[in-house]
């Protein structure tokens, strides 16, 4: 899959609004291209702390397949040296029905 993104952002003081979306072509047996974009609003709430809400719509990525809408909650926490724990979860909701969670945990490394 090729994501084609167009994304901005707004920094204000301790506050952060980015977001965009883009058009994804996605090859293969049964896969569809589809259109995806999202919305993020963030806070540092300490110097290592940074905490976020977040709105995301994708569209059907299969023949067949439906478009699903998430939000979720996280953080960013910085740790020793340039490592950085994210986390972010929520509720996803599918077009016509139906829904579950999502979460997301990573390690990052700053460099």
């Amino acid at each position: 899959t090729a994501l084609l993104p167009v994304w901005a952002q707004k920094d204000m003081g301790r506050w952060s609004v980015f977001g965009g979306g883009g058009y994804a072509v996605n090859p293969g047996s049964g896969n569809r291209d589809y259109w995806t974009g999202g919305v993020a609003v963030t806070r540092q709430v300490r110097k290592s702390v940074l905490v976020g809400a977040e709105a995301d719509r994708q569209g059907a990525d299969t023949v067949g397949g439906r478009a699903s809408t998430r939000l979720g909650v996280g953080g960013i926490v910085d740790l020793k040296g340039p490592l950085r724990l994210l986390a972010s979860g929520g509720p996803t909701f599918t077009d016509g029905g139906g829904s579950g969670f999502h979460t997301f945990v990573a390690l990052g490394l700053d460099f």
